[in-house]
């Protein structure tokens, strides 16, 4: 019957759901994730909120103008979720699909609240949002141990668009020391009788190649303070 079925709902989805959802939200809050835990902590609301309704409603047989106000929970929560969807869709599209499934689930809650639920849609809707939520964890905890994207999440749909600002261009030459090919354009210069400016911790050591006597001279002119800091 109904009331069996409403009965069996509370300790085997909504009540565990919930407490979930806040265990999920309170490793959000010390990981410091993007957007933190809004998403988990609204969920926490929904899965309590509907659990007090299940409960209260059939158990102390709430008038239809009681559950009235379960009903308006149910529309504010829907529009709460469509407002996490766009969250979502900056994130991946696991979060994104699952917070879609949500409306959905919102939408048989506020059937609910209307005693016009079809429960087969309630358990498909249900069925499907535990398999998001297991493939999610498994993902997250698989991609997190081995530090790779063994099982994907999918790309964020909604991207930022990153604004480079490009920088002025050098006057000499830049070469990256911890590269094979930075070390060859250095000693390529030095060869030439150029110089190389070597950035230290203090001050900027100038080397010269010693085939061309003369970058010494340039090395003396290019210093600061040349008269405090001779050449060795």
């Amino acid at each position: 019957t109904n009331s069996t079925f409403l009965h069996l709902t509370i300790p085997w989805v909504l009540i565990s759901g919930a407490i979930i959802q806040v265990y999920v939200s309170r490793l959000q809050v010390t990981g410091g994730g993007r957007f933190g835990s809004v998403i988990s902590s609204i969920y926490v609301v929904v899965w309590a909120t509907w659990t007090w309704f299940r409960f209260a409603g059939d158990m102390l047989q709430l008038s239809t103008d009681e559950a009235y106000g379960f009903t308006a929970g149910a529309i504010a929560l829907l529009v709460i979720n469509a407002f996490l969807m766009l969250i979502a869709a900056n994130r991946n599209l696991v979060l994104l699909f699952l917070t879609a499934v949500m409306e959905v689930v919102l939408v048989c809650f506020l059937l609910s609240t209307l005693q016009q639920l079809p429960y087969q849609l309630e358990i498909a809707m249900l069925a499907l949002l535990s398999i998001i939520c297991i493939y999610g964890v498994l993902a997250s905890l698989l991609n997190c141990i081995f530090s790779q994207r063994l099982l994907p999440m999918g790309p964020p749909l909604i991207k930022e668009k990153v604004k480079q600002e490009s920088a002025p261009d050098s006057p000499c030459p830049v070469a990256n020391s911890r590269l094979t090919s930075g070390l060859l354009k250095i000693a390529g210069l030095l060869k030439e009788g150029g110089v190389c400016g070597i950035p230290t911790d203090t001050v900027y050591a100038l080397a010269a190649s010693c085939k061309s006597p003369q970058a010494i001279e340039r090395i003396y002119n290019i210093k600061d303070r040349p008269a405090e800091k001779p050449s060795a």
